[in-house]
């Protein structure tokens, strides 16, 4: 089958012109064949529209581990963080300090460092106790230090 590019120069020979327009009798004849037909989109009206238990059903059966792009444990380390703040919430309190924050310097610390999607792996705590506490437990752990 022809592309329509030519072998010698590379270009398609067609490029610049028009095709010559239908005659009467052609465009009697395609009226003809399309007699009887139904459009695709007869009936239609833009998206469906779902009710609202539909919906709920919908997402109810894509969270988590169903959802297509579901990683489990190798997941990066910002989702596994969003997972844990959706599954933890957020706290206004320290862990360690006890010190009232109104959430605003609020982070989530791994116990293990590990980072597994365990609940009870993670601990609340301000930015300067969690560096502080990355600093025990990474030099325990890893023989890591910051400096």
């Amino acid at each position: 089958m022809s592309t329509g590019y030519s072998r010698l120069t590379g270009e398609n020979p067609f490029k610049g012109k028009r095709r010559a327009p239908f005659t009467e009798e052609h465009k009697r004849k395609m009226s003809l064949a399309m007699k009887g037909r139904k459009p695709w989109n007869k009936g239609k009206k833009g998206v469906q529209k779902c009710s609202k238990a539909t919906r709920e059903k919908m997402s109810i059966s894509h969270r988590d581990e169903r959802h297509w792009a579901w990683k489990g444990d190798s997941v990066g380390y910002h989702a596994l963080h969003r997972w844990v703040q959706k599954h933890l919430g957020t706290g206004n309190k320290c862990e360690h300090c006890k010190e009232d924050f109104s959430g605003r310097f609020i982070q989530w610390a791994n116990k293990s460092g590990k980072y597994k999607r365990r609940t009870d792996d993670w601990i609340r705590l301000c930015a300067r106790c969690h560096y502080k506490y990355d600093e025990e437990v990474l030099k325990s752990l890893h023989g890591y230090n910051r400096k």
